[in-house]
C-alpha cells in the first residue's frame, strides 16, 4: 500500500447498515443529510467533501481528519442501534 493511498483514506469513514433515502441521488443533497445525520445522532459538527457507495457500505470523506477522529470517539453513542462506523481500511490494513 502507498503512502498516497493512506493518505487518500486518512479523512474516510465507513458507515454499515445505514438506508439513505433513495431521492437522495444528488451528491450534494445526500452531503446534506449525512452532516444533518452526523450532527442529530453523534452531535459532532462535521463538514462531508463527497460520499459514494462500496457495495453495502457507505464511504464518507469528511473535511479533515480532526472531524473524523471525532466521529469516531462519539460512535459509541450508536451503541444500542443496528448501524456501525469505522475507519476507512485498505485490505492489507484489515
Amino acid at each position: 500500500m502507498t503512502e498516497k493511498d493512506r493518505e487518500e483514506r486518512r479523512g474516510n469513514v465507513v458507515i454499515k447498515k445505514l438506508e439513505i433515502p433513495k431521492e437522495l441521488g444528488v451528491k450534494k443533497e445526500g452531503c446534506v443529510w449525512l452532516e444533518k445525520f452526523v450532527k442529530e445522532k453523534l452531535e459532532v459538527e462535521c463538514q462531508v467533501k463527497e460520499w459514494r457507495f462500496s457495495g453495502k457500505l457507505i464511504v464518507v470523506t469528511v473535511e479533515n481528519e480532526a472531524q473524523r477522529r471525532e466521529i469516531m470517539l462519539n460512535k459509541r453513542k450508536l451503541k444500542d442501534g443496528t448501524i456501525y462506523i469505522e475507519r476507512d481500511l485498505s485490505w492489507e490494513e484489515r
